[in-house]
């Protein structure tokens, strides 16, 4: 039963890879009755008749990690940024967040679908079973043999509990109140610096603004000067090369 549970979520998975910006289909089968009767049933049918419901459950759910993710901009941000700004704060180039499992510069909507965020619960379910196969190990049988028992009839493992099971175990993805995403600051210090000898307002330009800018690294440049090459450098890997200590604060130029 468990492994036509994982099929059925698999092309479940297959289906809303339409959507470019999605939860995984686990959240949707835990957040969907329907959808989750539809793959206990192990039907053979595809997922199409839902294509409206998907739809609807997907924008609900960015709609949700939008305001989630607004609510980790600190509040340093919040004074710097004028208060009659109306751009988007997520998509702002000052904007980057950050992952208690990489050193990954995440912007947004990458965050949204971060590979940590999806495979941190598998793996950490996988060292929970470990541990307890270990604890299992250690546990001794004191107690007196007893004479031969009435066989017990066998247990009953319903769709219900099995796929609750699986759901807990490979997780729901990026939600809100995610463990381990948290707003960079540091990386919003630097993005903030460069926008500005940049001449652009940090309140107001965006990530899509900033790659069409190229940066050179003086540093570099003065090395690869006997070549005649100068190395540039793309946004946001500025922003990554900055948070470096060993470099001046007028490392880069345009």
């Amino acid at each position: 039963m468990k492994e036509k549970l994982v099929t059925r979520v698999g092309r479940l998975e297959e289906f809303i890879h339409q959507w470019k910006i999605r939860p995984t289909a686990w959240w949707i089968v835990a957040s969907s009755e329907p959808i989750a009767s539809f793959i206990k049933n192990q039907l053979d049918e595809g997922f199409e008749q839902f294509r409206p419901q998907l739809r609807d459950l997907i924008t609900l759910w960015k709609e949700e990690m939008d305001s989630y993710l607004t609510s980790l901009i600190s509040d340093m941000k919040n004074q710097r940024n004028s208060n009659k700004c109306k751009i988007n704060r997520l998509g702002l180039a000052t904007t980057f967040f950050k992952c208690c499992h990489c050193t990954e510069l995440i912007t947004y909507p990458s965050i949204l679908m971060h590979d940590c965020i999806y495979f941190e619960d598998e793996s950490r379910n996988e060292e929970d079973d470990e541990d307890n196969k270990g604890e299992g190990n250690a546990v001794v049988n004191t107690r007196k043999p007893r004479g031969p028992r009435e066989p017990r009839p066998p247990k009953h493992i319903s769709a219900d509990k099995v796929l609750t099971t699986l759901i807990n175990s490979h997780g729901s993805g990026m939600c809100a109140g995610r463990e381990g995403v948290s707003f960079d600051e540091e990386a919003f210090e630097a993005a903030w610096d460069f926008t500005t000898k940049c001449g652009e307002n940090p309140n107001m330009v965006t990530h899509d603004t900033m790659k069409k800018a190229r940066f050179e690294c003086m540093r570099c440049g003065r090395l690869r000067a006997n070549d005649g090459t100068r190395l540039a450098m793309k946004w946001p890997t500025v922003v990554r090369r900055r948070n470096f200590a060993v470099f001046s604060q007028n490392l880069f130029a345009l």
